[in-house]
C-alpha cells in the first residue's frame, strides 16, 4: 500500500510538470508553478557549449574514421552486419556518430556554433557521454568523459569499474562488456531556452543519439544494448555526478557480453564538483534500488538482438 501511494505521488508529480511545460498553438502551458522572473536565453547566463575537465589526464580518439561496413539505409533497416571486436577504433566511430561535432560555424552573436552527429533541440545538446572501460587498445581502463570538442577521453578515474556498473545495473555480464557507454542530461542546458520544457528535451535528445549509435553499431557489427533499468544514484556516483543538476537516464554495454565477471573496484573515491555547464532546474526521478531495476528493464533493448533477462 505505502509503495503504490510513492508511486501515485510520482504519477501526480510526473502529470503536474507535463501540465507546466505543455506548449499546444504556440501557446506556454500552465505558468502557475513556474519562475515569473526568469528570463530565457539571456546572454550574460549562456552555458558553455561544452563540459571540459581541467587538470585531468585525457587522450586523443582516432579521428581517421573511413566508412566501412553497412551502409545507412541497411543498418537503420534491421540488417546487422557480421560480428565484430570492440577496439580503439570502432569506439571512436561510435562516439563519434553519437556525439560527435561534424562542423563549426560563426554566429552573429559572440560565439561559435558547433553542429554534432546527432540532431538537438536548439542546438543546445544537453547530452554528456562517459565511457567504461577494461583496457581498450592505448585506452587504459577508467572511467572516462568524452569530450566531443577535441573528440578525447578525459580520464576520472583509473582502474577496471565495470563490476560496479554492473551491480547498479543488477546484470553481472554487464561487467563483461568491453565498454560501456553512458548518457547523462543536464536539463539546464535546453532549460536555458525552453523554460520548463528543457527536461523533456534532454530524453529528446538521448533518443535521437542513441538511434544514431545503434544504426553505426548494427553498421559495424558491434553488439549494443541499451539499458534504461539501474540504480541511478550507484551510476552518478561512479560518474562523479550531483544525480540532479546531471544524471543518467540511459546506459549502453557495447561489444559482446560474456558470463565473466568483473568484480567491483574495492573504493570509490569522491570526485570534484564540476560546474561548467550546468545549474539545478531540476531533479529526476530514478531508480532508488536494485530490487526495482530488473522490472524496469522491460523496456531495455538490444540492436540486432533479444531482450536482456534480469538478474546475472
Amino acid at each position: 500500500m505505502a509503495r503504490r501511494q510513492v508511486m501515485d505521488r510520482r504519477n501526480e508529480d510526473v502529470h503536474h510538470y507535463l501540465r507546466a511545460s505543455a506548449q499546444l498553438l504556440g501557446e506556454p502551458g500552465d505558468r502557475s508553478c513556474t519562475q515569473p522572473d526568469f528570463v530565457p536565453m539571456q546572454v550574460e547566463n549562456r552555458p558553455a557549449p561544452f563540459k571540459q575537465y581541467q587538470g585531468l589526464p585525457s587522450r586523443s580518439l582516432p579521428t581517421d574514421l573511413r566508412p566501412g561496413g553497412l551502409d545507412a539505409l541497411a543498418a537503420i533497416t534491421g540488417q546487422v552486419a557480421g560480428p565484430t571486436e570492440l577496439d580503439e577504433t570502432q569506439l571512436a566511430r561510435l562516439l563519434f556518430h553519437a556525439v560527435g561535432v561534424t562542423r563549426m560555424a560563426m554566429s552573429a552573436e559572440p560565439w561559435r556554433l558547433y553542429f554534432r552527429a546527432a540532431p538537438s533541440a536548439g542546438n543546445l545538446h544537453p547530452i554528456e557521454a562517459y565511457v567504461v572501460c577494461g583496457r581498450l587498445g592505448e585506452i587504459p581502463a577508467g572511467v572516462h568523459h568524452v569530450d566531443p570538442l577535441s573528440f578525447s577521453l578525459t580520464e576520472l578515474r583509473g582502474g577496471d569499474h565495470r563490476g560496479r556498473l554492473a551491480a547498479a545495473c543488477a546484470l553481472d555480464r554487464v561487467s563483461s562488456a568491453p565498454a560501456s557507454l553512458v548518457l547523462t542530461g543536464i536539463p539546464w542546458l535546453s532549460a536555458w531556452k525552453y523554460r520548463e520544457r528543457g527536461l523533456r528535451h534532454v530524453y529528446w535528445d538521448a533518443g535521437s543519439i542513441l538511434a544514431n549509435l545503434l544504426a553505426e553499431a548494427a553498421g559495424i557489427g558491434v553488439a549494443a544494448t541499451v539499458m534504461f533499468g539501474f540504480v541511478d544514484r550507484r551510476v552518478a556516483d561512479l560518474l562523479g555526478l550531483d544525480g540532479q543538476a546531471e544524471f543518467p537516464p540511459a546506459v549502453v554495454p557495447l561489444g559482446a557480453m560474456a558470463t565473466v565477471v568483473v568484480p567491483q573496484s574495492r573504493d570509490l573515491a569522491a570526485l570534484p564538483d564540476h560546474p561548467g555547464r550546468r545549474t539545478a532546474v531540476a531533479v529526476a526521478a530514478g531508480v532508488p534500488g536494485v530490487d526495482q531495476v530488473t522490472p524496469r528493464r522491460r523496456s531495455d533493448h538490444r540492436a540486432g538482438g533479444r531482450e536482456l533477462a534480469g538478474g546475472g
